[in-house]
């Protein structure tokens, strides 16, 4: 029973050490993506170099990017797409030695920032036994989001205005819990200073308001900050000036924004209205009075 168990032992521990050997066989090392970080639409350089770990020699060497969605080995379609050729071949990689395969990708114009995974099958053959083994390798899309900042209320001089400051993403990637903050300037400023907006996607826009007042007839610029994350969590903090023209009245009422109060020709007419019935009542008074001056 002892050397049963002892011979067991043994088979154990070989086959642990094989599976130790065949798991380590073949590396890939010194991952490098140029750029490291790449927006939709643009483009990438992928190398890195696999390591023949094995004893001997292993020949017929195919590397490959899985980029098609593959549903029986349980792959998606990927964010990137080869520019050239996703397939790179060796006659043979010697024991102990690396070789390095470069592939040139872009990132689909669609795709989303995030990190994403990309499969890698190297096939070879070991002592004429074909072979595959699969790896993974990531690569980054990211874009930060591009804005423009405009305001198009009409503002007017000595009283409560709501200046609404329209963002708009005009980038190719989200903006994440986007908050938007009032400087101070030439203005009161009546409710908050920050105004939180949340997701900003692409082609997309929004509006922070807020209530100022104004006492100046000018033209006022708005310091604005705005504070938020991308895709990859990273934090970005940007400050714009978004000017806009304070009217006085006399301003509003030339260029039509405001119509002329009629008030004072109202109160014109009623005051002339009312002198000309007492005047018509002193006339028709005066007519009586010489009718029966006459009639004594």
């Amino acid at each position: 029973m002892k050397n049963k168990t002892i011979v067991l032992t043994a088979v154990l521990v070989l086959l642990v050490i094989n599976l130790f050997s065949i798991a380590s066989a073949l590396s890939l090392r010194d991952v490098s993506v140029s750029p490291s970080e790449v927006a939709p639409g643009e483009k990438t350089e992928l190398s890195f170099s696999v390591k023949n770990s094995f004893d001997d020699d292993i020949k017929n060497v195919q590397i490959a990017l899985l980029l098609i969605a593959n549903p029986s080995l349980g792959i998606s379609e990927s964010a990137f797409a080869a520019s050239s050729s996703s397939v790179v071949s060796f006659d043979e990689i010697s024991s102990e030695k690396s070789k390095t395969a470069s592939f040139d990708l872009i990132a689909k114009p669609d795709s989303d920032a995030g990190v994403y995974s990309i499969p890698v099958l190297v096939s070879y053959t070991s002592n004429n036994v074909p072979k595959q083994e699969m790896f993974s390798v990531s690569a980054t899309i990211n874009a930060k989001p591009v804005f423009v900042l405009s305001q198009e209320t009409r503002l007017m001089q000595n009283q409560k205005n709501t200046i609404s400051i329209k963002i708009t993403n005009i980038g190719l990637a989200k903006a994440k819990f986007l908050e938007v903050e009032l400087g101070s300037g030439n203005y009161d400023l009546i409710t908050g200073d920050k105004v939180y907006i949340g997701d900003l996607n692409s082609d997309d826009y929004d509006t922070a308001s807020f209530d100022i007042f104004t006492r100046t007839s000018s033209l006022i610029s708005f310091p604005v900050t705005l504070r938020y994350r991308d895709s990859t969590n990273q934090q970005y903090t940007e400050s714009f000036a978004v000017t806009s023209k304070v009217y006085s009245r006399d301003e509003a009422i030339k260029i039509g924004l405001i119509q002329k109060s009629r008030t004072e020709l109202y109160i014109g007419i009623i005051i002339l209205l009312i002198v000309v019935y007492l005047v018509y009542r002193w006339i028709k008074k005066r007519r009586k009075r010489k009718m029966k001056e006459m009639g004594r």
